[in-house]
């Protein structure tokens, strides 16, 4: 029997909110608008100067209070100092900053970007949070979306609430300090992956979010995070660039929060694939009877650092093949707007599923069990 998907996020009230991450770790906290009064320095600690003072608000009259307020619980990371010697040496100081975050638990798990903490070097940074530095304890991956939880040994911290990134639109204004301490407004401009540079683009993981949200050009610290105009958190900036900026939707992880915050684990449905979006592919055409092909077609990159298929991996042991075209998962259609990739990331590790398959002429039904990729 086939496993169904677990349902995708909707719209989480701030009490829902309060009440799953009460359920996960017993130590969120519940109220979602706190007075984000400035913290005492941590004597025991290298001083940490709030970084989101150093400048007024940009475009004042664009950013509601509520996002003005929201801006305390900005948690910053900074290669972590040591005690004693100049003061102004030993401070963290806004043009060191490695990354950007939010608080997610009045217990101090905390979130941000995979790539703010280099691997390796997860001891070597410090979050500081309302001008209160922590050393950072552990860093909880998630390979699918590339965001990162990350532990400090904290308690008491203020926490927000968050949005419904579905509900988003193109067109739409998000909020977000830029990494010049200011918060500005920036503009929601697509759905979608970033711009491909090259052929080896094209080719997608089928354990890798893809479908991002494209902004205009926003200077942010990786990992910082995007508000609504009601302060509710919607997205974290993965990059930017002078094309613009993209943004990891809340969706993609939002099903992560509760085992972090209760087991500290992230575990992600595994095929082991590699494939090129038929729908984004421009075929040749005499401009008559031409239709748009769609499906997941099974395909190693040009750079040969992408299989087709992962030797021993789930889909290989189903009997996929390099060429194969994934057409359906459980009857839901393989398109440009449901990606492989995104139908797999509702499913959870170990799920029996049915393949629909087009191998040349034929029409094929394989059935895989997913593997499991934890995070790191």
């Amino acid at each position: 029997m086939t496993n169904q998907p677990a349902p995708r996020p909707s719209l989480i009230s701030p009490l829902l909110t309060a009440v799953l991450f009460g359920f996960a770790s017993g130590a969120v906290g519940a109220a979602v608008i706190i007075a984000m009064a400035p913290a005492p320095a941590n004597e025991s600690s290298p001083a940490a100067f709030r970084p989101f003072q150093s400048r007024p608000i940009q475009d004042s009259t664009a950013v509601p209070a509520v996002v003005q307020a929201a801006v305390n619980a900005v948690v910053e990371f900074y290669p972590q100092k040591t005690l004693g010697g100049d003061p102004l040496i030993r401070s963290y100081h806004s043009w060191d900053a490695a990354g950007a975050g939010i608080t997610l638990s009045s217990d101090g798990w905390l979130l941000t970007r995979g790539d703010v903490f280099p691997s390796g070097k997860n001891s070597a940074r410090a979050a500081v949070i309302a001008g209160k530095s922590y050393p950072v304890q552990r860093v909880v991956r998630d390979s699918y979306s590339g965001v990162a939880f990350v532990k400090v040994d904290a308690a008491n911290l203020s926490v927000r609430s968050f949005g419904d990134d579905q509900v988003l639109s193109i067109g739409d204004h998000l909020f977000a300090l830029d990494a010049d301490r200011g918060v500005r407004r920036t503009e929601i401009i697509a759905f979608d992956a970033p711009p491909a540079k090259d052929a080896n683009d094209l080719v997608r993981s089928s354990e890798l979010l893809h479908r991002m949200i494209l902004l205009t050009e926003l200077d942010a610290l990786p990992g910082t995070v995007l508000f609504t105009a009601d302060g509710n958190i919607v997205a974290v900036v993965a990059a930017s660039s002078g094309s613009g900026t993209s943004a990891v939707p809340l969706s993609s992880f939002l099903s992560t929060i509760g085992g972090v915050l209760k087991d500290g684990l992230v575990a992600r449905p595994r095929l082991g694939v590699s494939y090129l979006d038929l729908s984004r592919l421009n075929h040749p055409s005499d401009g008559q009877n031409s239709r748009i092909e769609t499906g997941a077609l099974l395909a190693a990159s040009p750079d040969g650092k992408k299989p087709a298929v992962a030797k021993g991996g789930p889909a290989a042991q189903a009997g996929l093949r390099a060429g194969d075209v994934i057409t359906a998962v459980d009857g839901e259609a393989v398109s440009g707007r449901k990606l492989l990739a995104d139908i797999l990331s509702t499913f959870a590790p170990g799920n029996s599923l049915k393949l629909s398959v087009r191998r040349g002429s034929q029409e094929l039904s394989l059935d895989v069990v997913l593997g499991r990729e934890d995070g790191k």
